[in-house]
Parts: structure tokens; C-alpha cells; sequence
């Protein structure tokens, strides 16, 4: 296997090539998380806003599969040179073909009418989800690649908070814009911002590649491509065990924030309160915990902090039962919010961190991808269960002598459907935790070398 450097501009010392890489990190966040409300809460929003019916918004929901599916791809973004792009290496060129489609599917979204053509809305936003989910493809293995072993901590945490400020642009940014914007123009300033975000692109520092010898064979060539990544990674690893968990550790957080919103608006808490509580206040206890996460981490490995981060998100959704025993009361909403975000921030900081140790270099992107959409598929598929949940809980609630409502059972319900992530937390820690704890092996210590040469 041979050591391919990838053309680089300018010679940056050590010093500052890691802060280079950990503010640029920060950036790429910013850009990854822009795109994510403008197929999903922004868009709902003006969907309402136009008068289609709620059979139609329903069915928009499903414009984000690209997120929980972009492993299907990933393998070429591995491997397949980024075409025109080429000479800026296979990250950097992958990024800007991934932006610039996104830009463009943007401004195309703001030029359609939901009304009269909801088909075109939806082709238009289920094009800005495919290259968002492909930038995001390239943006995570770049963050893995570049940054060295005791800085993934901290490039989870700029990660986040980067995605946070996006979302908080496209989400509150963009429903405030709308008051005295139309939708076109909304949507126009959206794609103006993801331009001036893929300027982050020309900043980064491209890692090197380890490249695979060719093979003229097209059945090898395929099977380096898309078998490998997957074969080498479950290899390594309890593959079953770690896939189960993905699947279910944000389980309640799930079920607990789809219904949350209609929860606050039979308790009586208007518009303008559950944004400013839920969205402002809400990314800033998000940016506090995702910092807390990054010091955790970077000192000790991410999968002893693992089991402990599954309780702490489990044990968060108790704060929303208890709010709903409170009814409209703004600052108890303020509290349980702010407990909600700050856990879900450590724990997504402690597993992002953990995600990065499992990829091997050379398969980043196929292989984050995979692990990435596996943690995706409870949002996109388990969160139908929500309402049925909402229902059962309710019947057991009546049996038991609680308000006929049954939020409060309903939201300690979901806290305990993080037992099962924690119980695998803890499989995956008793199987994988004494290999995780030994120094880092030579392929890596060569790797982080490389990078600060």
C-alpha cells in the first residue's frame, strides 16, 4: 500500500497546521448543519405558510432519506476521483462538487411553488439532501484524517458547534426572515450563505491517501470499493454490537423531541416562547455541552465515556416529565430544555469521538458514512412510533392514575427506552475497551506523523 501526498500549497509549521485544521473543523460544522432545516423544519413551515395539506408535509418528510442512506455512495467519494476537482486532492474536490450542487438546489428550492407544483419543491429538496448528505460524507472523514488522535475530542466538539450555528441560520434565522420575506428570497439568502461557507473548502488541508494498488479487474475494483470498507471494518470490530447500538442509544431523544413541540402548544406556550426557548436557548446549552464533551474526551478514550453518555442522554428526558407537571411555565421549560441539550451535547461529543476511532484510514468516508446513517435510521424510521407510543403511554397513564393526558408517563416512557443503547454501551466497552486503551498502534502514530510533517 503505497503513501500518496496530495498536492499542498504552502508549507504550514506543525503549530499552526493543527489550529488551521481545528478552526477550518469549526467551519465545515457551520456548513453541514445550514442545509439540514431547509428540507425539514424550515421547509414544514412554509408548506403550512402556502396552505398545503398535512397529508402533503407529512410525505415531505421523506426528502432527508438521503441522510440515513449516503453509505450507498460513499465508497465513491473514497475512490473515485472528484473529475474536474481532481487536482485539489479526492477530500477538497469531493467538498466543492458537493457544495456547489448544493447551492444550486438551494436557489432552485426557493424558485418553486409548493402549491401548485409540490413535486417540484420536494425533487428540489431531495436534491439539497443528497449533496448535503454528501458534503457531510466528506466533512466527517476529513475530521477523522486530519486531526490527530487527542484532537478528535475537540473536533467533535467545533463539529457541533459549528452545525449548531448553522441550524440556527436556516432554522430561527431563516422563520424570522420569513416575517418580511418572501420564500423565494428566504431561500435565495440561504444558498448566498452556503457559498460564502464553502470558502472553508480552499482552507483545508488536504490528508494524505492511502491508495489501494489498481486493479484492472472490474469485479476486484468493485469489491475494493464497496466490500472492503465494510468486510475491514467488521473485522476489527462487534459489527452486530456496535450497529444494534447506533440504532437504538438516541431512541428516546427521538421519541421525546418529535412530540415535544405538541406538547408545548397543548400546554399553552406560544410561538415566540417555545423558539426562543427550544432553538436559541436551546443551541446555545447545546454548544456548553458539546465543549464539555470535547475537554472529557480529549482526556479520557471516548469509549470509557460511552455508557456514560447514554445514561446522561436516558436520564435527560426525565426533565420534560417533570415539565409536564408544571403546564405553562416559561422558566421550568427553560430548565428542562437546557438539561436536554447540554447531556445530548455531551453524549453527541463523546460519540462522535468514539466513531472516529473505529474507521480505519484509507475507508474513512465509506465507513463513517455507514456508522454515521446507522445512528441516523431511529430519526428517519423508528420515529413513526412516536404517535402510537404517545397513544399506548396514554392508556397506561389512565390505569395508573395519571393526568388523562399522559405527557408526563409519556416522556419518563422514553427515558427508559435508552436502556437498551446503555446495556450495549456497556457490551461494547467489556469487549472492545482493554484494545481501545493500548497506545495507539503504529499505522496510526505513522498517520498522525504524516499529518504534521
Amino acid at each position: 500500500m503505497a503513501l500518496e501526498m496530495q498536492h499542498q500549497t504552502e508549507v504550514v509549521a506543525p503549530g499552526d497546521a493543527r489550529a488551521r485544521r481545528l478552526v477550518v473543523t469549526l467551519a465545515l460544522g457551520f456548513a453541514s448543519g445550514l442545509p439540514l432545516a431547509l428540507s425539514r423544519g424550515t421547509m414544514t413551515y412554509f408548506l403550512a405558510r402556502f396552505g398545503v395539506d398535512l397529508e402533503t408535509v407529512g410525505v415531505f418528510g421523506l426528502v432527508g432519506v438521503p441522510y440515513s442512506y449516503k453509505f450507498a455512495w460513499a465508497p465513491l467519494v473514497d475512490r473515485v476521483k472528484p473529475g474536474p476537482f481532481a487536482h485539489l486532492g479526492q477530500r477538497r474536490g469531493w467538498l466543492l462538487i458537493a457544495q456547489i450542487g448544493l447551492v444550486a438546489c438551494i436557489a432552485a428550492t426557493g424558485f418553486t411553488d409548493p402549491r401548485s407544483m409540490p413535486l417540484g419543491t420536494a425533487l428540489a429538496a431531495l436534491g439539497l439532501a443528497f449533496f448535503s448528505a454528501t458534503q457531510d460524507i466528506v466533512i466527517d472523514a476529513l475530521r477523522v484524517e486530519t486531526l490527530a488522535t487527542q484532537d478528535q475530542g475537540w473536533g467533535a466538539a467545533l463539529t457541533t458547534w459549528g452545525y449548531r450555528i448553522g441550524m440556527l441560520a436556516s432554522g430561527w434565522g431563516a422563520l424570522h426572515l420569513a416575517d418580511h420575506a418572501t420564500f423565494q428570497v428566504v431561500y435565495a439568502v440561504m444558498a448566498a450563505l452556503a457559498l460564502v461557507a464553502s470558502i472553508a473548502t480552499w482552507f483545508v488541508l488536504e490528508p494524505p491517501r492511502r491508495v489501494e494498488p489498481e486493479s484492472h479487474r472490474i469485479g476486484a475494483s468493485l469489491r475494493s470499493a464497496l466490500v472492503e470498507p465494510f468486510r475491514s471494518l467488521a473485522a476489527r470490530h462487534p459489527f452486530a454490537l456496535i450497529a444494534g447500538f447506533l440504532m437504538v442509544y438516541k431512541l428516546g431523544d427521538v421519541w421525546s423531541g418529535h412530540l415535544s413541540n405538541a406538547y408545548l402548544v397543548q400546554a399553552g406556550f406560544s410561538g415566540g416562547e417555545i423558539a426562543n426557548v427550544t432553538k436559541f436557548s436551546g443551541v446555545i446549552a447545546t454548544m456548553i455541552g458539546v465543549g464539555v464533551g470535547g475537554v472529557i474526551v480529549s482526556r479520557v478514550p471516548a469509549i470509557r465515556c460511552l455508557p456514560h453518555g447514554a445514561i446522561i442522554m436516558a436520564a435527560s428526558n426525565v426533565g420534560y416529565a417533570w415539565l409536564a407537571t408544571r403546564g405553562h411555565d416559561v422558566l421550568s421549560l427553560f430548565v428542562a430544555v437546557s438539561i436536554e441539550n447540554v447531556t445530548s451535547g455531551i453524549g453527541s461529543s463523546i460519540a462522535i469521538a468514539w466513531l472516529a476511532s473505529l474507521c480505519a484510514p484509507g475507508k474513512t468516508a465509506t465507513q463513517y458514512a455507514l456508522l454515521s446513517a446507522l445512528t441516523s435510521m431511529s430519526a428517519t424510521h423508528l420515529v413513526a412510533l412516536s404517535g402510537f407510543m404517545k397513544t399506548f403511554t396514554d392508556g397506561l397513564a389512565r390505569s395508573a392514575g395519571f393526568a388523562a393526558d399522559g405527557w408526563s408517563f409519556y416522556f419518563f416512557v422514553t427515558a427508559l427506552a435508552g436502556v437498551p443503547g446503555i446495556l450495549l454501551a456497556f457490551a461494547i466497552l467489556s469487549r472492545e475497551g482493554r484494545r481501545a486503551l493500548e497506545p495507539a498502534n503504529s499505522v496510526e502514530q505513522g498517520a498522525e506523523q504524516g499529518l504534521d510533517a
